[in-house]
């Protein structure tokens, strides 16, 4: 599918119209297919710490090997993605000022090379006074509208493309943590405070 081609409701069925009447052609940004994942990051130990080195943001925790991935087969050098990742951070510490980077990175080569697409850094102020429970906020970085050339898509499409989140706290590591809360639900596709998701678009 290309910019400004109508769109048919078969092969051989009428064109999709408007409100106007007029054919339905979608233009660039137009959402083509989307692939997503929540999930909640381990509370126990020291999982959910928020190391100084960036590591891999994923359900089992922070840490290469940990990683969510999130795979799109088949993309095309001639459409655009983009990507999201958002999580709740806290900072219980009472004099630590936390500067948390977030990361994604890409792969067009069935996930054996990441490239840092966007990063991007947040403020985690410490609480001045410890409150019966650590304060926290959420935390967002956007891979903007990108053309899949540009992400690396060759002509000859690979048959994935990968995404992945990095986490890191250039101040604050080792005291900053992902804040990840079990309740309300235990239904697994909604539980959880940390959400990645590849969008691939006209």
């Amino acid at each position: 599918m290309t910019a400004g081609l109508a769109i048919r409701l078969s092969p051989s069925g009428p064109v999709v119209g408007n409100a106007g009447g007029a054919p339905f052609m979608p233009g660039p940004g137009a959402r083509l297919r989307l692939v997503e994942q929540g999930f909640l990051v381990p509370t126990a130990a020291a999982a959910n710490v928020i190391p100084t080195a960036p590591g891999v943001l994923g359900p089992a925790g922070i840490g290469v090997g940990n990683g969510q991935n999130l795979i799109l087969s088949v993309p095309n050098p001639a459409l655009n993605y983009r990507a999201t990742i958002l999580c709740d951070v806290s900072n219980p510490s009472t004099n630590v000022l936390g500067e948390v980077q977030l990361y994604l990175e890409v792969s067009t080569d069935g996930g054996v090379t990441y490239v840092e697409r966007a990063s991007n850094t947040h403020l985690v102020n410490s609480t001045e006074v410890a409150p019966a429970a650590p304060l926290g906020r959420q935390i967002r970085l956007d891979l903007q509208l990108t053309a899949g050339l540009t992400l690396g898509v060759p002509a000859a499409a690979p048959p994935a493309m990968f995404v992945r989140a990095k986490i890191g706290a250039s101040s604050g590591g080792g005291t900053v943590t992902v804040l990840s809360l079990a309740t309300p639900g235990g239904d697994l596709k909604s539980v959880g405070t940390a959400l990645l998701q590849l969008e691939e678009c006209l």
